[in-house]
């Protein structure tokens, strides 16, 4: 039997069911490298499916398992970053823990060409490999078009990820008639050629993937901060790790719905955020966007945008945090200002912070006091010279 009769008789493998956990998911999973046309795929957990620690998520459609332990596992299908409402239609690098068993356990995902990355699809979106040998990527909300290989007529006969990662429609002659080492997009693999006319793409900007900065990190051109308010040397929030600021922040009071009462808003002006799936929309204008935050203790953030008009803009609720983005209005044409609950009420006194930097009181790790502006408490002293480290204990106390 020929290799395209084989395949024209290959029935496509039913995928395993996998619950999606807080830990990439792992069990026996069949290798399925190949799929026939008219097969149509749905893009919801069906699929096989593993979650990473940081919220992105991979839906293999088709899957190639490594030659040996060492080599780079290559599939395509559904990706998404958090909080995983937009998905792109991918061919991406999984490390493998066995080489009968190639789905990851531990390393993340590696995208390395996408169809569909300026128009991502959602939730139950389609991909079909149609009858006449076309690859079609669908919306399923309207069934609108976003993306096809244009390969209705050209005899095609199946769809095939490589061990080089490449993703390939064959012909019944078994020659390529369409493959994604021909539209690169913002990488290659080993084995790919940019040949001449082609182009490699970067993303818009870092800040692409929705958890670049971590949860409430801000991108600014590529770098990651936490927030900060303007004209403010108050500190609301902390690196989760210093070295690693990719990693994000954490608030450093934790808020209690407990104390709705003083919770209170830090501004950040020329700030958006990415996900419009919570519009409050009975808030048009500032005022009432951040009102509606701050009655409701499952929001967590509210970001107000508008065009030219400030009383008649968007307001998105927010109830997790993940990046920010720094934007420009002039360039993107549009204004926007996100404000970040906080808690003010454990805001600690003078006396307090005395006490604690002369170790007669202890406070908890979480919290960081920075003094930005203590270079009137040391002038105050009269015959000490003005420096900008933070003063001493004594310093602040005085005589004893």
């Amino acid at each position: 039997m020929s290799p395209g009769n084989l395949f024209a008789d290959f029935t496509v493998l039913v995928v395993v069911v996998l619950a999606v956990a807080a830990r990439p998911v792992s069990g026996q999973r069949s290798v399925y490298p190949s799929a026939n046309l008219s097969t149509l795929w749905v893009n919801n957990k069906v699929l096989d499916t593993v979650t990473y620690d940081d919220g992105s998520t991979v839906r293999a459609i088709v899957h190639r398992s490594p030659q040996t332990f060492s080599d780079p596992s290559f599939a395509a299908g559904f990706f998404c970053t958090p909080p995983c409402q937009e998905f792109i239609f991918a061919v991406f690098i999984l490390t493998a823990t066995d080489a009968q068993n190639p789905l990851p356990v531990i390393t993340m995902a590696q995208v390395v060409w996408c169809a569909n990355r300026a128009n991502s699809v959602g939730e139950n979106a389609t991909l079909e490999l149609t009858g006449d040998g076309d690859l079609v990527l669908r919306e399923k909300a309207n069934g609108r078009l976003i993306w096809s290989s244009g390969t209705s007529g050209r005899s095609v006969r199946r769809m095939e990820i490589t061990e080089q990662g490449n993703l390939v429609l064959f012909d019944q002659r078994n020659a390529t008639a369409w493959q994604s080492f021909d539209h690169p997009t913002d990488a290659l693999v080993p084995g790919q050629s940019l040949l001449q006319g082609m182009k490699l793409r970067a993303n818009a900007s870092a800040t692409t993937w929705t958890g670049v900065c971590g949860g409430y990190g801000i991108c600014t051109g590529g770098q990651c901060s936490c927030p900060l308010e303007s004209n403010s040397s108050s500190r609301y929030f902390q690196p989760i790790d210093y070295r690693r600021q990719s990693l994000g922040c954490a608030p450093v009071t934790p808020i209690s719905c407990q104390e709705m009462k003083t919770h209170q808003l830090l501004t950040l002006t020329n700030v958006s955020y990415f996900d419009k799936s919570q519009i409050i929309m009975n808030a048009k204008n500032r005022d009432d966007c951040k009102q509606a935050c701050l009655k409701n203790c499952s929001c967590k953030a509210v970001a107000f945008r508008y065009g030219q008009n400030d009383s008649n803009g968007e307001c998105q609720s927010v109830t997790e945090v993940f990046s920010l983005q720094s934007i420009q209005p002039e360039k993107v044409n549009y204004s926007s200002s996100a404000y970040l609950k906080n808690d003010s009420s454990r805001r600690p006194s003078m006396s307090m912070v005395v006490k604690v930097l002369e170790g007669a009181m202890s406070v908890e790790n979480c919290l960081d006091y920075s003094f930005f502006n203590a270079n009137s408490v040391i002038s105050a002293q009269g015959n000490l010279s003005t420096h900008s480290a933070p003063p001493q204990a004594s310093i602040l106390s005085g005589p004893r």
